[in-house]
């Protein structure tokens, strides 16, 4: 395209800016001569290294199915969670599985699992059952016990809450626990063999690594924590637990087992000529308010995992040693029993922090316990917080 000169009116009716742009050329370009126009060719920087983009934050949407089922001093918590629709096509075989659900005068709860459904060994020390349920999405339910009344609402709603939170729903409150703002009835109340069980069924988003932990037994939620560091060392392996300071050191043979948000410290023992023969041993911190820092509870609790019968607050006292934790007053228990065909140990110490229940524990073969009972003792003595 063929261009024009500038002329004297669109020197005047150009905005300021342009005509200072037009002019300046001019009168520079006329005060100079004229000088030979010269190339050069410059290097190129390399353009600077970004930092790589961290992954996306995967977040899936999910469906919780729990109960609430109290009975006595003890409450126990029946959870289902996974995809939305899976979950959802096993809410009338939920239903069943609590529809069986009877206590007996001793131990754990009985009941008849429903087709598709099988029990396998649980992996976690909270659990007092894990459930297998096959399909196109296999799926996992799981039955915890813990202290404390399941017929106070304060107890409840601290449950309900923490569920919600996994799913990143805004709390309730008493007012709105059994009417929530959407009317879906998220959270019931049902009869079961004469008791009032609380029925959760929750929609949302869940939160990675949200969906694993134990039920309150009370107090409030508390943030997740790292896991202690697990490096064994040569000689006696020292381990400290985040924050809280708490410091012990196990024997070179103990193997560094799974941590989680209650398992501040988990090693494996095993027997030196039969591997699958072994014991685990704990640090477990729990809440001590709402019947969690209860002995007779937490010991009775310990007792049917080994296939014994409850205790007295009598006769525990002769079966209970006083230890000292870190300073602090403790109990100490020896439980042996058999679970199925094979016999079992518990070593089981408790002390109360504070606000805070500590448990330290042993519990395998009976073979393995009895090996690794002064190894246990002194573990038990190298604790202290800090």
């Amino acid at each position: 395209m063929a261009q024009r000169p500038v002329s004297l009116v669109d020197l005047v009716l150009a905005p300021a800016g342009l005509l200072i742009a037009l002019v300046v050329p001019v009168v520079v370009a006329s005060s100079r001569p004229e000088e030979p126009i010269s190339q050069y060719t410059l290097a190129k920087e390399p353009a600077p290294a970004l930092p790589p983009t961290p992954p996306p934050v995967s977040v899936e949407k999910a469906r919780t199915l729990a109960a609430i089922v109290p009975n006595g001093k003890n409450t126990w918590f029946f959870k289902l969670t996974g995809p939305v629709d899976p979950v959802a096509g096993q809410m009338e075989k939920f239903l069943q599985l609590l529809e069986t659900v009877k206590f007996p005068s001793e131990g754990k709860p009985e009941w008849k699992l429903p087709e598709g459904w099988s029990e396998v060994p649980s992996q976690e020390e909270m659990r007092a059952a894990t459930f297998q349920i096959a399909g196109e999405v296999p799926l996992e339910a799981s039955l915890m016990t813990l202290p404390g009344d399941g017929t106070r609402v304060d107890y409840i709603l601290k449950n309900v809450n923490r569920w919600r939170g996994q799913l990143s729903l805004k709390p309730v409150t008493e007012k709105t626990l059994y009417n929530t703002e959407s009317k879906t009835e998220e959270t019931r109340t049902i009869d079961i063999d004469g008791r009032k069980v609380v029925l959760v069924n929750l929609v949302g988003y869940a939160k990675p690594g949200g969906m694993g932990a134990a039920p309150f037994a009370g107090g409030a939620s508390r943030p997740n924590r790292p896991a202690p560091s697990e490096v064994a060392k040569a000689g006696a392996a020292e381990q400290a637990a985040d924050s809280i300071g708490l410091k012990y050191k196990a024997p070179e043979s103990w193997k560094p087992g799974k941590t989680s948000q209650f398992r501040k410290a988990s090693f494996v023992a095993k027997d030196a000529k039969d591997p699958k023969l072994q014991a685990e041993i704990t640090i477990i911190d729990l809440p001590a308010g709402g019947g969690g820092g209860e002995l007779l509870a937490n010991v009775n609790r310990w007792r049917s995992q080994v296939g014994l019968p409850p205790t007295t607050a009598d006769d525990l006292k002769l079966e209970a040693k006083e230890v000292e934790v870190a300073g602090e007053k403790g109990t100490m228990v020896e439980l042996k029993g058999e679970k199925g065909d094979a016999k079992q140990t518990i070593l089981g110490v408790m002390t109360v922090r504070g606000k805070t229940a500590w448990f330290i524990k042993l519990h395998g073969d009976a073979a393995v316990a009895a090996a690794e009972k002064e190894h246990f003792e002194e573990f038990v003595k190298s604790v202290r917080f800090e």
